[in-house]
């Protein structure tokens, strides 16, 4: 999810300036960086972060990759001790900033173009049935034990899921392709989640 939104916010946000730390999820803030995270960019991610203040953080917690029903990648959300880590990082940084919060996007199995050019015509699941992935409560969850202080929650599954169609989440429409595969948005769909971001930042700034 990230990709897009980063290009979308460029284009949308360019007056103001912005600076950007790409992660996954095994990196998180203040000193709670995983070990067997292998990305280079890790140290600079802590640090940064937890110098910054009186700033507007855009958080996209995208793991997409820990909510399907697997026994591997559920036990991958126990040794990454994202009940722990991640309230603690978001905690932190709502502190002394204003956070915005993108929660996880639903995802499909397969590749959501192949099944269009197959032949289908609307890409979708039920809204129930992703609701209902364990992976998917163990994060709800969490981001209702989260400090609600200066934290803004982008429902982005709200804005893809009974909304188009009720009771469906939808990954495109007749005129519209909001996914480049079955986990990553197109620019069509990062725009909408940047809109409701917009909104956000509005509403913090006319406070």
């Amino acid at each position: 999810m990230s990709r897009t939104i980063i290009i979308a916010l460029s284009v949308r946000l360019k007056e103001n300036p912005i600076t950007f730390i790409t992660g996954d999820s095994c990196i998180f803030l203040i000193n709670l960086v995983n070990e067997r995270c292998a990305r280079s960019d890790k140290e600079f991610a802590t640090d940064y972060m937890s110098e910054i203040e009186d700033s507007i953080v855009i958080y996209i917690a995208d793991l997409w990759q820990k909510v399907d029903d697997d026994l591997n990648e559920l036990e991958s959300i126990k040794l990454l001790n994202l009940k722990n880590t991640f309230p603690k990082t978001i905690n932190y940084l709502s502190k002394n900033n204003q956070v915005i919060l993108l929660t996880q996007i639903p995802t499909y199995r397969p590749n959501v173009p192949q099944l269009i050019l197959e032949g289908k015509e609307i890409v979708k699941i039920r809204y129930d049935e992703w609701v209902n992935l364990e992976g998917v409560k163990i994060l709800e969850d969490i981001y209702f034990s989260l400090d609600k202080k200066n934290l803004h929650l982008v429902r982005v599954d709200e804005i893809f899921c009974d909304s188009f169609e009720q009771e469906y989440c939808l990954a495109n429409t007749k005129n519209e392709l909001f996914y480049s595969d079955p986990k990553h948005l197109s620019i069509e769909g990062a725009e909408l989640v940047v809109f409701e971001i917009q909104k956000v930042i509005k509403n913090i700034e006319n406070e």
